[in-house]
């Protein structure tokens, strides 16, 4: 399994990038300037992808790693060149590094989940779709990608698996408030298990196209400015012809009464007498 887009090389280099303690959007920014086709920080792309090689189980996912090592392994790389991810057997330390990070992430990957209550009681997975349809692209993308992979994770495991995994990201994505963290459990395992329906490639189009309609908009307001901009340049410029042929012409005007004045000859008239 990939999250790297297709561009005819090896996994892009995940230097120069700040991770953690970051907006999903500052880092995205970040790495799409080594990159300009990134969509998952190269970092969480690269994890997912030595987990998914590793066979990396849902009850290994399930520990808790919050240890010296881990947080030595993100001081220690911060601003190295290469975090030694590819290749990386130690699925505990990635393990760790991946919930570091969901937990250092600001805002919440899938935010205002309370609005899905009734969604998550219904056969009809519409209302989910549209709201996650309806995400951030980036936002969308990472969301598609940590599904996929926990999907894949499950299919190894047994029944519990979904819910397993589902207990140890669903807070890490979402952030629910206290009395939407069983809510937000219910979702995250139907975004596992549903996986396939609730991010369909016509729903991903669908979003990219309304991300892509976004952008075409404001760059039509953008040209529409310019166009405003550009017709008072001209209105300007027609003005300030205008008002320079007038003056000429009063300065013509001007001098051929002079010259008439000069050249007309002068008429004495005589006072008579009676």
């Amino acid at each position: 399994m990939s999250f790297f887009k297709k561009s005819g090389g090896s996994a892009p280099k995940i230097n120069h990038v700040q991770y953690f303690g970051k907006s999903l959007s500052e880092v995205v920014s970040q790495c799409q300037k080594i990159n300009p086709s990134s969509t998952v920080p190269f970092l969480i792309a690269q994890i997912l992808q030595a987990l998914s090689a590793n066979g990396v189980t849902a009850e290994m996912i399930q520990v808790e790693n919050e240890s010296v090592q881990v947080k030595e392994f993100i001081k220690k790389n911060d601003a190295s060149e290469d975090w030694g991810i590819v290749g990386n057997k130690d699925s505990a330390l990635l393990v760790g590094l991946l919930k570091s990070w969901l937990k250092q992430v600001p805002d919440p990957i899938l935010p205002n989940v309370e609005n899905l209550r009734a969604a998550t009681q219904s056969k009809d997975l519409t209302p989910i779709k549209k709201f996650i349809g309806g995400l951030p692209a980036w936002n969308y993308v990472l969301l598609k990608s940590f599904c996929s992979f926990l999907k894949s994770v499950a299919e190894k495991g047994d029944s519990t698996s979904s819910r397993i995994l589902a207990m140890s990201f669903a807070s890490l994505l979402m952030k629910p408030k206290d009395k939407s963290i069983g809510l937000s459990v219910n979702l995250m395992t139907l975004l596992i298990d549903q996986n396939s329906s609730l991010f369909s490639e016509s729903e991903e189009n669908e979003t990219a196209k309304s991300n892509n309609d976004k952008k075409s908009k404001r760059k039509d307001r953008g040209k529409g400015k310019e166009r405003e901009v550009e017709k008072e340049r001209e209105l300007s410029v027609s003005e300030r012809e205008r008002e320079n042929k007038v003056e000429e012409r009063l300065d013509t005007s001007e001098e051929r009464i002079s010259d008439f004045k000069k050249e007309s000859p002068v008429i004495e008239t005589e006072k008579t007498t009676n």
